[in-house]
């Protein structure tokens, strides 16, 4: 999100057809499971879902731009292609709430996938 960038429901038109941006934002929830450094973002385009504006569908075209771009998996060609997973747990790591905290990592040689 750039800095300054304030959305809001402005006195601009609301868009003539906001299933494009309902699709988008919805996909763009989806996303948040994994890629949690848009998780911000995609929360304050989520709340504009009502009654979109053309501010709120260059916001997500934005996102759309900063995700084809720094998204990918650079794979080494130097590195064994073997897909090693290592997977950590605690249950009941804080005794007020009784919660498990479970945390993943899977490579494929020495590239992170997931």
């Amino acid at each position: 999100m750039e800095q300054g960038l304030k959305l809001c429901d402005s006195t601009r038109d609301v868009l003539s057809d906001p299933s494009i941006y309902l699709c988008l934002v919805g996909c763009l929830i989806y996303l948040t499971v994994t890629l949690v450094d848009i998780v911000y973002f995609v929360n304050i385009l989520s709340q504009f879902m009502h009654q979109p504006r053309q501010p709120h569908l260059n916001g997500s075209h934005k996102l759309l731009r900063y995700l084809k771009a720094t998204q990918g998996i650079l794979l080494s060609s130097k590195s064994n292609p073997t897909l090693h997973a290592y997977c950590d747990s605690n249950w009941a790591v804080c005794s007020m709430i009784c919660h498990s905290t479970t945390e993943y990592c899977i490579l494929l040689g020495f590239s992170p996938t997931s």
